[in-house]
């Protein structure tokens, strides 16, 4: 009866050792939907990661560039979910979209658009969802580090007239991740001038958060000043954002500091 008794006890510890062999097996009780190559803590990095930022000379432009979108609230928990339930192949192709549509865009952008690849966040994703696409973003990463600045002529005055006039512009810079826009900064900047000078110069600046993880930490530092003929004026502009978790006791992952370096000539034209 105790040799009986042990080989059901020891019989029992097999069978407990060959479930749990099981549960972890691919084709045991996890499913192989719930085996996944991407958890949720990578998803929810990749949505708001900064992937690329743009720069463009009017903020009517970013309705034309893919992935710059701006969101609701309620739309980022739906697109969150979304991705969150996602099959390894379906997170791929939606990554593998989303780069395509910037590569492209990249290689030809609209007037007054200046795309950038953030190279940090690049590296971490590219190799895992879409490594084929990593060559042609290194060469666009390349190109964009040569790149000069953006010059802007004024549509209804002739620069070379230098008559008297007014122009207002506001240059912007947009950040987004896999799941469109997450903040942007933006600088408006109203100036006028007479026949040889610029009279008098309104800048404002001022942060947009789009994407829950992130907040807007305010004004960094900024300087505007002129020539000493009077001709140029100079405005740069720093903002702060913060990156948090999206656990509880979120922390702060990651600051970002965009910035803004922009000409105002008078005349009208405008560099930036």
């Amino acid at each position: 009866m105790q040799w009986y008794r042990r080989s059901r006890a020891i019989s029992s510890a097999f069978v407990v050792i060959a479930v749990i062999v099981a549960c972890f097996a691919p084709t045991g009780c996890v499913s192989q939907a719930e085996t996944t190559r991407y958890d949720q803590q990578f998803r929810e990095m990749v949505l708001s990661s900064p992937i690329y930022s743009v720069t463009v000379s009017s903020v009517s432009l970013l309705d034309a560039i893919p992935g710059t979108q701006a969101l609701t609230s309620s739309q980022w928990e739906t697109m969150t979910q979304q991705v969150l339930a996602m099959s390894d192949t379906d997170f791929e192709e939606f990554c593998r979209s989303r780069f395509g549509q910037m590569i492209t865009y990249a290689k030809d952008p609209a007037k007054g658009v200046r795309v950038h690849w953030n190279a940090d966040t690049v590296a971490k994703i590219i190799p895992r969802v879409a490594s084929d696409l990593q060559a042609v973003i290194n060469a666009q990463i390349t190109k964009q580090s040569n790149e000069g600045r953006i010059h802007e002529e004024p549509t209804t005055v002739s620069p070379k007239a230098l008559i008297p006039g007014s122009n207002t512009i506001t240059p912007s810079i947009v950040v987004s991740g896999m799941g469109d826009r997450l903040y942007g900064l933006y600088c408006r900047i109203y100036w006028e001038w007479d026949s040889y000078h610029i009279t008098s110069v309104l800048p404002s600046s001022y942060g947009e958060v789009y994407a829950p993880t992130w907040t807007d930490a305010g004004l960094n530092a900024t300087r505007g000043h002129d020539n000493t003929d009077q001709t140029v004026y100079y405005k740069w502009v720093e903002w702060h954002f913060i990156h948090w978790s999206v656990y509880p006791g979120g922390v702060p992952l990651e600051n970002a500091y965009p910035e803004l370096n922009i000409e105002v000539h008078a005349g009208g034209s405008s560099d930036y």
